[in-house]
């Protein structure tokens, strides 16, 4: 039986193959080098990046003679200088795009946008360099661009009790929300709850299955990125909401057959993108200041969790990260109490 994780993989893999068609050979040769150490997701978003710059390459009349992305080969690639990457990078700032109905779209990259595809593009040029295959790497020399830190966001403990009640109750939501909400309530419930008592990726909490659930020891199977199984425990707060959705879907019959835990109202697996619109909707009638999406449902756990026991690799070890430095990043160098508190050092009278 396929389950949800080889579901994705198919569905990734449909995807590349799509884009391979309409890209050089060299692409198709780096990407059969890099399968075995790179997940589907990590080549498809690869694929994406590459195929923007090669657009650019042609659009720019980098190679002489080549008017479509197909045509360039490995040889032609090496022929570059890091002027010309450097000259993406600042098309990257903002580009026009015309989709399959002609439609001119707009694109526009943070930094943050810029690093990711330079990664790319760094990655398959030190491929082929250390091969021998090219002799030239104008990507090597050129830095990555800066960074800046995003300012952490995370629900403060009122916050928490405030949206749990929202979704319970229904209250503040429209009529037309309010129908739906009758239908979804137990499950909304316990999806926010599993999200903000376990920290567990959206991408772990619609691929469970109803097997991946122990009430005996309070316990859930997930799988992390990578593809590693691992055990999530959860509180007995979590157990009450995520009962009561359990016993309900047990009678249930889904249109998928490796059983998913969640399901939309259409009896399928529920989606990455519905739980994120579900959780901005629930959000958003409780703070208005702050964006909240399922990522900061995680990093408010594992805020709390760090200011509750100060064991950065507990966190780091149930947030399923590999690197401990990306745990302290987030969690250790944030202290909200402090701010809140400095609020009330300035008087503008004194009464």
């Amino acid at each position: 039986m396929s389950t949800y994780k080889d579901n994705l993989e198919i569905i990734q893999m449909t995807q590349i193959n799509d884009i391979l068609d309409e890209m050089p050979d060299f692409v198709y040769d780096f990407m059969r080098g890099i399968e075995h150490t790179t997940s589907s997701s990590t080549r498809l978003g690869y694929l994406y990046d590459l195929r923007i710059f090669l657009d650019f390459v042609i659009k720019s009349n980098l190679i002489m003679g080549k008017i479509n992305r197909i045509e360039i080969t490995v040889l032609d690639i090496q022929k570059l200088s890091p002027r010309n990457i450097e000259k993406f990078i600042v098309y990257l700032n903002s580009y026009e795009k015309i989709d399959i109905e002609g439609n001119k779209n707009i694109y526009k990259n943070s930094n943050r946008g810029k690093a990711r595809k330079l990664s790319a593009l760094k990655t398959m040029f030190k491929y082929f360099y250390k091969r021998g295959i090219i002799n030239n790497n104008p990507v090597g020399v050129i830095e990555m661009p800066k960074r800046y830190e995003k300012t952490i966001i995370k629900l403060d403990a009122d916050e928490i009790e405030d949206l749990i009640f929202v979704v319970e109750s229904g209250e503040q939501l429209s009529p037309a929300q309010k129908r739906y909400h009758t239908k979804t309530k137990i499950r909304d419930v316990a999806i926010i709850c599993l999200l903000l008592g376990t920290g567990i990726r959206v991408s772990e909490c619609v691929g469970l299955n109803i097997n991946d659930v122990d009430f005996k020891y309070n316990g859930i199977k997930i799988t992390r990125k990578g593809g590693n199984e691992s055990i999530i425990y959860f509180s007995k707060e979590v157990e009450q909401g995520l009962k009561n959705y359990y016993e309900i879907r047990k009678e249930k019959s889904s249109k998928d057959l490796d059983e998913p835990l969640f399901l939309s109202l259409q009896n399928r697996r529920i989606s990455t993108r519905m739980v994120e619109v579900l959780v901005k909707k629930y959000a958003g009638l409780i703070t208005k200041l702050k964006t909240i999406t399922p990522h900061r449902l995680r990093t408010t756990y594992g805020t709390r969790l760090y200011e509750e026991t100060g064991d950065i690799y507990l966190v780091a070890d149930i947030l399923g990260h590999k690197d401990v430095n990306t745990t302290k990043k987030y969690y250790v160098n944030m202290d909200d109490k402090k701010r809140k508190n400095a609020a009330n050092i300035v008087k503008l009278r004194q009464s």
